[in-house]
């Protein structure tokens, strides 16, 4: 007996619908593959941001450390806004005088001159005064400050530091929020960020971080920080 298969004709058809329905298939896992991979992109560009933020944040705390008389006199300040981005100091090392320093001195004789170096600066303080200058070079146990000191200082009610500058700020150019160590080079924090803006209210000591991606433009990462130390510095 002859058993009827399929013509020619039906034979294209079939398999004409089965690549159809193939192509769209892919496409169908194309569309889901491009829409899995933005997702994820976003969801990695929103870890990153906030990281990014916690990492000033963490800056944002240590802001005025060591530094609360130095700032109730002026000298310093714990946070300030330089080129649309944050600056932050707070003491990095206490230091000692070896002899009382006269106004008008530029050498001080330290106990002990380890880890300094020029361009870093130093913070002295006493009742009533204090002042910021910075290391012009160093010789033995003694450091020339880049100019002469505006007030006399006594050994023993002095407080002496080394100061930290932490900045934060956009490179607009690359689209990087980069973080500087005092002299350092500047490291990258943030890719692709569209906007970083850094507010610090003074007489309210609150600092506001604000940042948007290139990615997604119409979500803002933000956080507010009311630094303890340099609210310690106006009680």
């Amino acid at each position: 007996m002859r058993v009827k298969g399929f013509s020619l004709i039906e034979s294209l058809i079939s398999l004409s619908l089965f690549l159809i329905i193939a192509l769209a298939g892919l496409e169908v896992f194309g569309v889901s593959r491009r829409i899995y991979a933005s997702l994820q992109k976003k969801e990695e560009a929103s870890r990153t941001a906030v990281c990014a933020l916690d990492k000033i944040k963490s800056d944002l705390a240590s802001a005025g450390e060591g530094l609360v008389q130095a700032m109730r006199l002026g000298a310093v300040q714990g946070v300030s806004i330089r080129d649309g981005g944050f600056v932050i100091l707070s003491s990095e090392a206490e230091l000692s005088l070896a002899q009382d320093a006269a106004a008008g001195q530029s050498l001080l004789i330290l106990s002990s001159t380890n880890g300094l170096k020029a361009g870093r600066e130093i913070c002295l303080s006493a009742p009533g005064r204090a002042e910021v200058h910075a290391i012009s070079a160093v010789q033995g146990l003694g450091i020339v400050l880049s100019g002469p000191l505006g007030h006399s200082y006594l050994k023993e009610e002095t407080g002496l530091c080394l100061l930290r500058q932490v900045s934060c700020f956009l490179d607009g150019r690359t689209g990087l929020i980069r973080r500087k160590v005092n002299a350092g080079p500047a490291q990258p924090l943030l890719e692709d960020a569209a906007a970083f803006e850094c507010t610090y209210d003074e007489p309210g000591n609150m600092a506001r971080v604000k940042i948007r991606l290139r990615d997604d433009e119409e979500k803002t990462y933000e956080i507010a920080f009311f630094p303890k130390n340099t609210g310690l510095a106006v009680i």
